[in-house]
């Protein structure tokens, strides 16, 4: 994925790219409990700049990207390392 768009879900924003989360508390938006919404949904209810919450997110995103981390990818992790993780 090389940027986040207005269809994206948050949760599924965390999941890819969990530092995302600071941006999120920093407007104040819910990526928790509201996590199924798309960010253009969040924004209509929350009352943010769509634009500025999705170019700060994909600018960190690509900084990201550059360095090399050894960050798993949640998405293809086997549930069980998941939930162990989570535990």
């Amino acid at each position: 994925m090389n940027t986040f768009k207005k269809s994206d879900t948050l949760g599924k924003i965390v999941v890819t790219f969990p530092k995302a989360v600071n941006v999120f508390k920093e407007h104040h938006i819910d990526f928790c409990c509201g996590g199924d919404r798309t960010v253009d949904e969040a924004s209509k209810v929350e009352n943010f700049d769509l634009n500025h919450v999705l170019n700060q997110i994909n600018q960190d995103y690509q900084a990201f990207q550059s360095i090399k981390t050894d960050d798993i990818d949640w998405f293809n992790v086997p549930i069980f390392d998941l939930v162990n993780h989570i535990l």
